[in-house]
């Protein structure tokens, strides 16, 4: 079955997963911050519908304040020392309620 999948051009998937719009922001946020750009704030937004600036701003200025996060209008990117605690903040945002408009 798998071969005749492949032959018939077609990728033998045995299952996949849909993801929640609230499952997708928190991937775009930890993928986001795990590099070096960090998080484009107006293609979140595009892409979400959501002021990532407004939503998370408590966090924002919470990790600003530990010196793990820095950013700008433009951009949301951890600092060397955030870089160090990825997860756990990650989980800071993963932890919040998110209001979908």
């Amino acid at each position: 079955a798998y071969m005749r999948e492949i032959e018939n051009g077609h990728m033998p998937v045995e299952e996949t997963e849909e993801l929640t719009q609230e499952q997708l922001i928190m991937e775009a946020i930890y993928l986001g911050l795990r590099t070096f750009n960090g998080i484009d704030v107006k293609q979140f937004k595009q892409k979400f519908q959501l002021d990532f600036l407004h939503t998370f701003k408590e966090t924002i200025e919470d990790l600003e304040n530990e010196d793990m996060l820095q950013g700008d209008q433009d951009r949301i990117q951890l600092t060397r020392k955030g870089m160090f605690f990825l997860d756990s903040i990650t989980s800071m945002f993963t932890s919040q309620e998110i209001q979908m408009s």
